[in-house]
């Protein structure tokens, strides 16, 4: 049974328990193609990824600076912050994962593979990343700024 709503209907995503406030992360590489509100879920941010993938990051207390639809994100990314908007009892992020227009189990989901890079490919790799980024954002009008994990 719904807890709000007081009737049984399909729950579609993975519940994660945080304080309210706790920063949300992207769980990948990709465009954000909605912020905002969508009733149930509250504060909703949706990210498209490549090949038919997309993931949902639901009942946000608040979006991160610059989140907006267009702009791309990277994996690891703080995309929002934790809250309890739309049909929520309590502070928690629901998850979705979208592939192909199919909700799927997050938990259970088979993600593609990549090869791994040595060390003078990834670095390499890395180097055009950036050059790639950096022309995007002088088409977009708007530098990207973004940390590296590495840093």
């Amino acid at each position: 049974r719904h807890p709000i709503l007081g009737y049984v209907r399909m729950h579609t995503g993975t519940d994660w328990a945080a304080p309210s406030g706790t920063p949300i992360i992207a769980t990948g590489n990709g465009i954000v193609e909605k912020a905002g509100w969508s009733g149930g879920y509250g504060k909703q941010t949706i990210i498209r990824h490549a090949n038919g993938y997309e993931t949902s990051y639901n009942h946000q207390s608040a979006f991160a600076k610059g989140i907006k639809p267009g702009v791309r994100v990277r994996q690891g990314q703080v995309i929002g912050y934790v809250g309890s908007t739309g049909l929520s009892t309590g502070a928690h992020l629901h998850y979705e994962m979208i592939v192909n227009g199919n909700k799927v189990d997050a938990m259970r989901v088979r993600l593609p593979t990549g090869r791994s890079l040595k060390s003078e490919e990834l670095e390499a790799f890395n180097r055009e990343r950036d050059r790639i980024d950096a022309l995007l954002a002088e088409k977009d009008g708007n530098p990207l700024t973004l940390a590296s994990a590495d840093k």
